[in-house]
């Protein structure tokens, strides 16, 4: 009895510290305090699982979306892609670009536009329209995936003077970053290209 009276006084003088004491002086301290720890925390959450791609695939099709679809496109890059970011595993982005022939969106030209926008995945209806364009001459039926791959190896659009007015770059140096620009694209084209050959 006298010892359950002596824990329960001992957690009285507790509590009076905290509402009395800490929290009345250092309830400020302790509120950023937490805000900073939960930051800081949710900072290297973010950081450890950001994914750092290798590889963009864009899979343009008719119709609706078929998640199974994009996760067998995804396992089949993974599994014959290259790791360019040297961390020990190949990772795949799958960009969707679902084709709507009624509502008259048909475009890929903004995926065609950029970059790093080199491997395309299609159904049979996207692949014969883009080929009456002048695209994808050199896809290649995959047969586990039943649909077409294809490498976008149109040079890239090269910079301009005018693109870095305001910045002291010469002809020269925007001619030097057309050069590596264009040798990067045409070393990933060739790996893209070894890519689809080994999926097939």
């Amino acid at each position: 009895m006298q010892e359950s009276a002596g824990r329960k006084g001992r957690f009285n003088e507790f509590e009076s510290w905290m509402s009395n004491v800490f929290w009345y002086h250092y309830k400020w301290y302790f509120v950023v305090g937490v805000f900073a720890a939960s930051l800081l925390v949710m900072s290297a959450v973010s950081f450890v699982r950001a994914a750092d791609y290798d590889w963009t695939v864009v899979y343009a099709h008719c119709g609706e979306s078929d998640p199974s679809k994009t996760a067998g496109i995804r396992s089949a890059f993974e599994a014959a892609g290259t790791d360019e970011s040297n961390n020990g595993r190949v990772q795949v982005e799958v960009r969707v670009a679902a084709l709507d022939w009624e509502k008259g969106y048909c475009g890929l030209y903004g995926e065609l536009a950029e970059p790093d926008s080199i491997l395309y995945v299609m159904d049979d209806s996207v692949l014969k329209l883009y080929r009456s364009l002048g695209y994808f001459e050199n896809a290649a039926y995959i047969g586990s995936l039943g649909l077409w791959a294809a490498v976008n190896d149109t040079p890239v659009k090269p910079y301009r003077l005018e693109d870095f007015s305001g910045y002291n770059y010469t002809q020269e140096d925007v001619d030097e970053a057309n050069r590596d620009r264009q040798e990067r694209h045409d070393e990933m084209v060739s790996q893209a290209k070894a890519i689809i050959a080994r999926i097939k």
